[in-house]
């Protein structure tokens, strides 16, 4: 079994979009072969910080995730939301 803790941070007043677009992937990873768990969580102290709290039946389906048509769209589409510091 794979656990991936994925922590997103969004630019200040790009929460609420950063947010929905984090919402569109849940189904569509729930739905993937090999997906155990896919939850996102908001930070009560801090609106701009997302985690994910992923679980993959193995290394296969993780792969799989991260090659799917509609991973590849969300990465670019939250590439001006998201806060990268260095």
């Amino acid at each position: 079994m794979i656990t991936v803790i994925a922590r997103i941070n969004a630019k200040i007043g790009q929460e609420e979009e950063l947010q929905n677009e984090l919402k569109k992937m849940i189904p569509l990873t729930q739905n993937e072969n090999g997906a155990l768990m896919y939850i996102l969580h908001v930070e009560s102290d801090d609106k701009t910080k997302f985690v994910f709290i992923e679980k993959f039946s193995d290394i296969n389906a993780w792969d799989f995730h991260l090659s799917t048509t509609h991973f590849k769209k969300f990465s670019e589409n939250i590439q001006y939301l998201v806060d990268i510091a260095p």
